[in-house]
């Protein structure tokens, strides 16, 4: 029977029906249980019929008449050819109506399957899901299955496999279900592997199936299920990667996003005492690092408990100690499924993934890993590439970096202390966090502005320092929290300072840094040494004056750190503690008292060696002149702190100065504008960008580029200054960490590029 013609009135029925019943396509979907997309696709014609199963729910969510109701169900026995093999009934699990974010996997696993139905492939498709352990891969392959059913009408099968369980599948059991699954008595069935698994392709041959393995441990547990039929879909569920299955497509299954965690605690919990406590339920999902089985067991245990605060429960999982225990709902809990996967790694991977929870962080890299398992290199990468595998570790954002997900972090401090000796833990801490730090202030030293600075310094560019610092920081931070708790007040000291200049270089919110130079400047206290008390009570002055805009703390820390310098005789220690006098006086806008400080500091900071410190103040003296007004002035204050810094870049090899060659160009640039010398000023400019570039300083160079474009705009060269301007635009990104200068920077842009276009630029005769 030519179906073409009765196809378009099941769609028409669906939407006159749908539409009757003032229903959306979300509503028709959310009352039947069938998809958006299957819905979708009946009305426009793409799918000729529905299933039975997805007909009857169509009709008994529309409460159809009799007539129509006969129509939608009739209308899939016409439209199968007479010679399809039997239709095989459903073996799939019940759907999860509260599936909660995952759109992205699910839009993937459909426009595969969208091929496999329009017959684009020569064999069969295989898709691998996979990730640790609760993330969810079986929820998604199960609503995948119940969505993708009408692209496989012949059937859709679902086999757990219990590959992490004590008796696994084995490949010859699975083939017989299957084999029952698609008819074959028993005593049919053959009894060698290879036989069965023939027999199973070919009667999945000439159908259109889709075929479920759950819980795979390996390839060969999976392999002679693989079938040949291109009009076949199989998707594998697995906590490994299973990269020898060659040919797969592959989605790796990882935690949900903020919001869609919400939504799945408010699904289960209700919307209500969500939206009541929004703050305490943001920290449940991070408290249950976001991965679906935590957060489905935490609304589990809040819908049984109606009496229970969210907070409340919030409160209880803040205890690591008993957050796994916490997170436990009857026969449902975390810490077995975190278990089978621990009780079947090799020894040195099981050594190596309790160890990982001593790290201060999330992640450790390769060097570290070595420390913690105490064997050679090539057992260290065996060990790192089986928990990679086992998606109980997973790649940071840089290379031979590991990051653990925050339960399974929690589940690893268990395993430490219940599987290590106290003392083997205790020099383990003490250990790692001492390589953390002793290699945070090498790392630091490398941005020392004199060669004391960068005594110790380790090998490395400025560059590789910087993304060292910011892909470790949540380590060295913690190490420091961890050392001052220990009482190791000088190695804390040393760090802060060691780190001393570089904030503005990192992606660390600035919080943080506060948090860091407060805990410096205590532990420098307790150290009783001047030189350091004084070091560090600069650092927090400064913090005072740029971030909180606290000016009369920071005033009081800056004389204190005066006083502990004079005290102990350390020259540029005083010369640090008027610089930052000199800065807090700038930033709150007293130019006037800025030049007297200047006037007396200066010739203490040339008594000393601390030369970039004597260029910073020049420099400081400039802008203190620009803000009275006085641009020639100003102009020999930049010269004379530019000079200082071309010394101090000829001087160190490795392009140390030329972040403060940047600036004081910068500066020039703009009291040569302010005097109308704009030729000047474009070559002042064009040379500080230039130098920021090649250091690759960040948060300097976005006002570098914007200046340069002006100056360029100021002499006729629109083009040139367009480009510029869009340079400018792009380095916006390193003022991320201080929102609101980024706001107003990107403010000034606009401007800049609206003006070329409304304002004629000054002529170039008038520009010199």
């Amino acid at each position: 029977m030519d179906t073409s013609a009765r196809t378009p009135a099941v769609g028409e029925l669906l939407l006159a029906a749908r539409t009757r019943s003032g229903l959306t396509q979300e509503g028709l979907a959310e009352r039947s249980g069938v998809s958006v997309r299957t819905i979708s696709d009946l009305e426009r014609g793409r799918i000729l019929a529905p299933q039975r199963r997805t007909a009857r729910a169509l009709a008994d969510a529309l409460a159809v008449s009799d007539a129509e109701r006969a129509v939608l169900l009739a209308e899939r026995h016409v439209a199968e050819p007479t010679s399809s093999p039997a239709i095989v009934a459903q073996h799939v699990p019940p759907d999860l109506a509260d599936l909660a974010g995952r759109d992205s996997e699910l839009a993937r696993l459909a426009a595969w399957a969208d091929e496999v139905a329009a017959g684009a492939g020569r064999t069969a498709m295989t898709l691998v899901l996979s990730g640790p352990p609760g993330v969810g891969k079986t929820v998604l392959a199960v609503r995948a299955a119940h969505d993708l059913a009408d692209r496989f009408p012949d059937g859709q099968v679902f086999l757990d496999l219990h590959g992490f369980d004590a008796q696994p599948l084995e490949p010859a059991e699975t083939l017989a279900r299957l084999l029952s699954i698609l008819g074959v008595p028993a005593e049919q069935v053959p009894q060698r592997l290879d036989d069965r698994a023939a027999a199973f392709r070919g009667l999945v041959r000439q159908r259109a199936m889709l075929f479920v393995f759950d819980n795979a441990r390996t390839e060969s547990q999976v392999r002679p299920l693989l079938v040949g039929s291109p009009r076949c879909l199989v998707v594998v569920t697995s906590r490994r990667t299973l990269s020898g299955l060659s040919g797969a497509r592959r989605v790796a299954v990882g935690e949900l996003a903020e919001a869609d965690g919400i939504d799945l605690l408010a699904a289960i919990a209700g919307a209500e005492r969500v939206d009541a406590e929004p703050a305490a339920a943001a920290d449940v999902v991070a408290l249950c690092g976001n991965l679906p089985i935590a957060l489905r067991i935490a609304g589990n245990r809040l819908a049984s408990r109606p009496q229970w605060t969210i907070e409340a429960l919030a409160d209880r999982l803040r205890d690591e100690r008993r957050r796994l225990s916490t997170l436990t709902a009857g026969d449902v809990a975390v810490r077995p499924a975190f278990h089978l996967s621990y009780e079947q790694l090799g020894d040195d991977a099981r050594t190596l993934f309790r160890r990982l929870a001593l790290m201060p962080g999330r992640s450790a890299l390769f060097d570290e890993a070595l420390y913690l398992l105490g064997a050679d290199r090539d057992a260290t990468d065996a060990a790192l590439d089986e928990l990679m595998d086992e998606s109980l570790l997973r790649p940071g954002p840089v290379p031979f970096q590991y990051e653990f997900h925050d339960l399974l972090r929690v589940f690893a401090t268990e395993r430490l202390h219940a599987d290590e000796p106290p003392e083997t833990v205790r020099r383990l801490d003490v250990g790692i966090v001492d390589r953390l730090l002793r290699r945070t202030i090498a790392v630091g030293r490398v941005f020392g502005n004199t060669p004391e600075d960068r005594v110790g310094a380790a090998d490395m560019t400025r560059r590789d320092a910087r993304d060292w610092l910011d892909a470790a920081s949540h380590n060295w931070f913690g190490a420091v929290r961890r050392a001052a708790t220990d009482g190791r007040h000088e190695l804390v000291a040393d760090v802060v300072i060691a780190l001393w200049g570089i904030s503005t270089y990192l992606t660390i919110d600035m919080a943080l840094w506060s948090e860091l130079y407060d805990l410096g400047l205590a532990s420098a206290r307790l150290t009783a040494d001047p030189v350091r008390i004084s070091h560090t009570l600069s650092q927090v002055g400064w913090m005072a004056w740029r971030v909180h805009g606290d000016f009369d703390r920071a005033y009081a820390l800056h004389e204190e750190a005066a006083a502990y310098a004079e005290r102990a005789g350390a020259a540029r220690e005083r010369t640090f503690a008027q610089w930052g006098l000199i800065g807090a006086d700038l930033e709150r806008g007293d130019h006037a008292r800025a030049v007297e400080r200047c006037v007396a500091a200066i010739p203490i900071a040339e008594s000393g060696t601390a030369t970039r410190l004597i260029g910073t103040l020049h420099a400081m003296y400039g802008v203190a002149l620009t803000g009275l007004g006085d641009h020639a002035a100003a102009l020999a204050q930049f010269a004379r702190a530019v000079e200082y810094a071309r010394a101090s870049v000829e001087a160190v090899a490795d392009g140390t100065g030329l972040e403060y060659l940047g600036y004081d160009l910068c500066r020039m640039g703009n009291c040569l504008g302010a005097l109308g010398r704009w030729v000047e000023a474009v070559e002042a400019y064009r040379e500080s960008v230039d130098a920021l570039v090649t250091v690759g300083e960040g948060v300097a160079l976005p006002n570098a580029r914007l200046r340069y474009a002006q100056a360029l705009h100021r002499i006729g060269d629109v083009d040139a200054a367009r480009t510029e301007l869009r340079a400018a635009s792009r380095a916006e990104v390193s003022l991320r960490g201080w929102p609101d200068k980024r706001t107003e920077f990107r403010r000034e842009v606009d401007a800049a590029l609206a003006d070329l276009s409304v304002r004629p630029p000054v002529s170039s005769q008038h520009a010199g």
